[in-house]
């Protein structure tokens, strides 16, 4: 008999004791203190390219209402840059811009030539790796630019 008492003893006294943590982990209505979420720089940020000849320095494209792409970009040390193209020109060459803002855009010249050759049916990518910061740029945004075509990303910020 003193074995069941003590158990439950040490049952009623476990349970009181863990509440605090099992209402936190199980309900809804808890609270937490002293949480801190926050990106690196180097997280990278995804962004449609638009068919969009307007822009602006801090926000890039300005007509975004047709896709034919996306860009990635991260940050750290550098800017690597990942595009990729869907239904654009077929079989045309992209120059790529990488604009930085403030400080490097608007560009005089492309940042490569030529940077992605679309295939038949106007699909392409390419990356660039170890793109130089522009100091003091925070947002951050490409071109592509092929024949007639201009392709924009809204600008990413880190």
């Amino acid at each position: 008999m003193n074995k069941i008492v003590f158990g439950i003893a040490a049952i009623f006294i476990l349970a009181v004791l863990s509440y605090k943590v099992a209402f936190a982990f199980f309900s809804s209505q808890a609270t937490s203190s002293n949480n801190t979420f926050t990106a690196a720089d180097s997280f990278p940020q995804t962004r449609n390219l638009f068919v969009s000849d307007p822009f602006t320095c801090p926000t890039g494209a300005t007509n975004i209402t047709d896709i034919r792409g996306t860009v990635t970009i991260s940050k750290d040390s550098s800017l690597d840059i990942t595009a990729t193209l869907s239904g654009a020109f077929a079989s045309t060459d992209y120059q790529l811009w990488v604009n930085q803002d403030p400080g490097a855009c608007p560009l005089g010249s492309p940042t490569v030539a030529v940077f992605i050759t679309t295939d038949g049916s106007g699909n392409g990518t390419n990356t660039l790796s170890d793109h130089p910061l522009t100091p003091g740029a925070t947002k951050f945004w490409v071109s592509l630019v092929g024949g007639t075509d201009v392709l924009r990303s809204t600008a990413v910020s880190f």
